[in-house]
């Protein structure tokens, strides 16, 4: 209803990459059957329906159907179970995503075959031969590409049907070093005119390449928008894909610095700068590594070092509270559950020191410690500014062995909101391997519940303590004061507050923060 007047340039897709909730290569996955594929045919056409019965530009605008799991060797599915379309023929386009995997998302060798990052007979490596791509008509050979994007046009094309190959790209491999770092760099710009350029050929499909706009290590990023930034990541990629389309290409070199980056060997670490907006309201700056479903499950803590010196300039605009918290969050689980653990502001300090939280319910409690998609440091607060300088990033099994996540020494993480950052020479003392895996956490515990804000603490003597519930302008909405007694203790609030806040615990000299989310 809200677009059926919008023109053609509007096109609607009822599903993104249709599946089924099982686990990835069980038999659900493996054989998405007729069966399934009439299921999905059914979401389709009440998508279709829907769509065609508001009229307007609605009655004969472009609908997309998917490919079940948009996996073009599953075509046949949904050609045997196509949807009917009220408009009649020529308004529907199929869509497939084309990430060919060992050479696309592959991170690592396994038993059953290797990454490829080097791809074309021009880009392939002399010292790295075991991760360069067949030739011919290899898996993931520039030929099979081709075939397998070809094969799905023509069988389309025979229902006067376009396609549009709604994803396609490649993950970055910035640790490469030197030549190999460019061979491999050249050879995701060949994959991405080689793609464009067989999209152009058949005059019967479009392609779109999958750009995030993250700049991070195994990123896809084709332009630049971080942080309000503007203008081009890869020049390399983009050309190629312009020159498929017969466009003039555009000045630029995005592979000389990187490779000149990879060859230098100074120990370096990231420097976080941060700078408010705004003046009437909190605001957050975010530095976040993707690991990409990562199993830690043999890890029972995470450490890292750390120069932190931010500060508020006061209270937002109208206000009487002004504030800062630094907290430690991952995302884990296929459904990217949510996990944090609060610095408490007595242990943050402007020299640097070695920061460490056990991966259980008394520091970071993750969701799933068998898939991690991301870990990262949030600074919250009003009129923030300054900077933090970390570095060493390593994560600690129970017998205090250490694997390294994040050295900062070849490539930025994903840096986002009010901060940004850089690689700078590393000025610590500190020795990389810091940390012991027993270090318990004092933080408070919090619980939350309908209506009240539960908060759980130790303290060794009886002093007077206040609790505050600070909503995201910085107006407290709700405190109370109290006193504690020696050994644990617990306080409640009530509040039918909704939405973010700080719950803002203080008793004696030490304070505590943990930020809410209140539905």
């Amino acid at each position: 209803e809200v677009f059926k007047d919008y023109d053609e340039h509007l096109i609607f897709a009822g599903t993104n990459e249709p599946g089924v909730d099982d686990p990835w290569l069980s038999s659900g996955q493996v054989a998405f059957d007729d069966s399934r594929a009439k299921i999905l045919k059914s979401y389709l056409q009440s998508f279709i329906t829907a769509v065609r019965g508001t009229g307007s530009n609605n009655a004969t605008r472009t609908l997309i159907v998917q490919v079940p799991r948009t996996e073009g060797s599953l075509r046949g599915l949904l050609l045997n179970n196509m949807p009917t379309d009220p408009a009649g023929s020529g308004y529907m386009m199929a869509e497939i995503h084309f990430y060919p995997y060992n050479f696309s998302l592959m991170e690592s060798d396994t038993e059953w075959g290797n990454a490829y990052y080097y791809l074309g007979s021009e880009n392939l490596s002399t010292t790295d031969t075991a991760h360069n791509a067949p030739t011919g008509s290899g898996w993931c050979s520039p030929e099979a590409m081709q075939d397998s994007i070809n094969v799905v046009i023509n069988d389309f094309k025979a229902l006067e049907m376009p396609v549009i190959v709604g994803e396609f790209g490649v993950i970055k491999r910035s640790t490469l070093i030197g030549e190999n770092l460019r061979k491999h760099l050249l050879s995701r710009a060949y994959f991405h005119g080689l793609v464009a350029e067989t999209c152009q050929k058949s005059g019967y499909a479009v392609p779109i390449v999958w750009d995030t706009g993250a700049e991070d290590d195994k990123n896809m990023t084709i332009i630049r928008r971080q942080n309000g930034a503007k203008g081009i990541l890869d020049y390399e990629s983009l050309n190629a894909m312009r020159e498929a389309y017969g466009l003039d290409t555009i000045a630029g070199n995005s592979i000389d610095s990187l490779v000149t980056a990879s060859l230098d060997t100074t120990d370096k670490m990231l420097e976080l700068t941060y700078t408010s907006q705004q003046s009437d309201s909190s605001e957050t700056g975010t530095m976040r590594i993707n690991v990409g479903g990562a199993d830690w499950s043999d890890y029972v803590a995470i450490s890292f070092q750390a120069n932190v010196n931010v500060e508020s300039a006061g209270p937002a605009a109208g206000e009487t509270y002004g504030w800062t918290s630094l907290s430690l969050f991952a995302m884990s689980s296929s459904s990217w559950t949510w996990s944090d653990y609060n610095f408490d502001q007595s242990d943050i300090t402007s020299d640097w020191k070695s920061y460490t939280v056990t991966l259980d319910a008394n520091g970071l409690d993750l969701a799933d410690k068998s898939n991690v998609m991301a870990i990262g440091l949030n600074l919250y607060g009003t009129q923030v500014s300054g900077t933090i300088d970390i570095d060493n990033i390593v994560l600690i099994k129970a017998d205090g062995t250490q694997d390294t996540l994040a050295n900062f020494n070849k490539s930025l993480p994903d840096i986002e909101g009010i901060a940004s950052g850089t690689l700078v020479q590393q000025t610590s003392a500190l020795q990389p391997s810091i940390a012991k895996a027993n270090v318990q956490s004092s933080k408070m515990l919090v619980n939350v519940q309908p209506g009240m804000v539960g908060a759980y603490f130790t303290t060794n003597q009886a002093v007077r303590a206040s609790v505050s519930l600070v909503n995201s302008m910085g107006q407290v909405v709700a405190s109370k004061n109290f006193m504690t007694s020696a050994g644990t203790n617990s306080v409640q609030l009530e509040t039918n507050y909704r939405g973010t806040g700080i719950l803002v615990l203080k008793y004696g000299s030490n304070s505590s923060a943990v930020q809410l989310r209140l539905k």
